[in-house]
């Protein structure tokens, strides 16, 4: 079984418009009138390389006869259901127990330094390591977590190690969660005056 991947010089994740790109470039190059080609092939062999070029073009730019073409080279162990991007049911269940692993589940209404607390122990990361990547100090980040404002510098540096410690987390909706934590330090703020 030929690789029409291989003979086009793409990858089987590769867009139809790269796909489209690369015959063409080979078209050209493998024409009649090519002065490197005419003292490497005969006429013959540069029809057949033409032929060739042609019917992998085809099948991979029609998406019914790729989707077949696919699974055949994945039938025949010739390329792995990720690199031709065939997910079949048992990768797509292994994905998705994947995902539900990565993010963590909260219960509702977590806002504020609990939301920051919760999320780094569902992930099971130690405040260190916090403090060690977002270069943040570990009382610091207590202080948030805590909602112990008075422990924390000046409001522009809180907004700053907030949203540094809201990437670090990879949380959802990083804005809304900054605007959330600071609000409610604003409000312990003017309570304070």
């Amino acid at each position: 079984m030929k690789d029409y991947y291989r003979l086009l010089g793409v990858r089987p994740g590769d867009s139809m418009e790269k796909i489209k790109d690369a015959h063409r470039r080979l078209r050209r190059l493998y024409t009649s009138q090519s002065l490197p080609l005419y003292s490497i092939y005969e006429e013959d062999r540069v029809r057949k390389i033409v032929e060739e070029i042609d019917q992998a073009a085809e099948v991979l730019l029609d998406p019914e006869k790729r989707r077949k073409y696919d699974l055949e080279l994945l039938n025949k162990g010739i390329y792995s259901s990720r690199e031709l991007g065939v997910v079949g049911e048992e990768e797509e269940k292994e994905e998705k127990e994947e995902k539900e692993e990565k993010e963590p589940v909260l219960e509702e209404n977590v806002t504020g330094g609990r939301l920051f607390r919760r999320v780094r122990e569902l992930k099971g990361i130690d405040l260190k390591d916090v403090a060690r990547v977002t270069r943040i100090q570990v009382s610091f980040l207590k202080a948030i977590e805590e909602e112990n404002y008075e422990e924390l510098p000046a409001r522009v540096f809180v907004r700053g190690f907030v949203m540094n410690y809201a990437r670090f987390l990879k949380l959802k909706n990083i804005d809304e969660v900054v605007n959330d934590y600071m609000k409610k330090y604003d409000e312990w703020n003017r309570e304070k005056k």
